[in-house]
């Protein structure tokens, strides 16, 4: 295993993943997005799948490494600051948006919402036309809770105010 994979799997660790049940792998795949999206980009790219942003290529990356990995390989190891910083803001997004939901949703919202932002036409990525998008797609989120996961996104820059 390279200092890559190394760090990728502290970043894992970090982000508190867990791959046990579904809603732990669809909780990674958001994390993971969300700090791809922060600044930590590992190359994975994301398509549009059932719940929300989906890379394959991290789902064969953690099934080939992470779940597999001897903790004490990483002991050479060691996370940045601004890394740690950033997990620790991204595993506190679920306090900060409160949906009345579990952790999945606030995750699988937060990561709709980017995507679509950072994938609609340029005249469709205000405000409204993501929220109005991410509703359609994924109804159980109302639109206050898609305004909700906007403002957040927009808190840490990433997406404008709109």
């Amino acid at each position: 295993m390279d200092r890559v994979d190394m760090a990728k799997c502290l970043l894992l660790k970090e982000l508190k993943c867990n791959m046990e049940t579904l809603e732990e792998r669809i909780v990674i795949q958001k994390k993971f997005y969300l700090l791809q999206e922060m600044g930590f980009d590992y190359g994975y790219s994301y398509n549009w799948y059932v719940h929300g942003p989906y890379s394959s290529r991290l789902t064969t990356y953690i099934y080939s490494f992470f779940v597999n990995i001897d903790v004490a390989e990483l002991t050479s190891v060691k996370l940045t600051q601004e890394a740690a910083r950033v997990c620790d803001i991204i595993n506190n997004l679920g306090k900060k948006v409160s949906l009345g939901k579990n952790d999945r949703s606030v995750y699988e919202l937060l990561a709709s919402v980017l995507f679509w932002y950072k994938n609609a036409l340029s005249d469709e990525n205000d405000k409204d036309s993501i929220c109005y998008k991410v509703h359609k797609l994924k109804p159980q989120f109302s639109a206050d809770d898609c305004k909700r996961g906007y403002d957040m996104l927009n808190e840490l820059n990433l997406v404008e105010a709109g």
